[in-house]
């Protein structure tokens, strides 16, 4: 479940949805949230949105990997202040799925480099 909370901590963001809290993830690849249903044993699928042009999926605050979230301080994606998450985890394998979303491999005029997207704490 560490590689999908990394996944979520770069792409989720918390909404109010229908009377509740739910954890909202987008992307244009619906193999990679269907990666996520499978790996934290999601009910809801994955649907598509016209008007975003690619795949959701939603869950609540309320599912097991919504309290892992939690437990783990997990705050909005374009929070300043986010940090990696704190407690017991496996910090390389939430690495591996954090960094398969925001970062890339690119050749830049000096040679390859490795851009890592997020905040400060994040990237430090």
């Amino acid at each position: 479940m560490d590689y999908a909370l990394g996944v979520i901590w770069a792409l989720g963001t918390i909404v109010e949805d229908e009377g509740s809290l739910r954890v909202v993830i987008r992307h244009k690849d619906v193999e990679v949230l269907k990666d996520i249903t499978n790996r934290c044993n999601l009910q809801n699928q994955p649907y598509y949105v016209e008007y975003h042009k690619g795949w959701t999926l939603k869950f609540t605050l309320t599912s097991d990997v919504g309290k892992r979230m939690v437990d783990l301080g997990y705050n909005p994606k374009k929070d300043k202040e986010r940090s990696v998450p704190e407690g017991f985890y496996d910090k390389y394998e939430w690495m591996k799925g954090y960094f398969s979303q925001r970062a890339h491999i690119h050749k830049g005029g000096l040679g390859w480099v490795l851009r890592i997207y997020g905040s400060f704490n994040i990237v430090s």
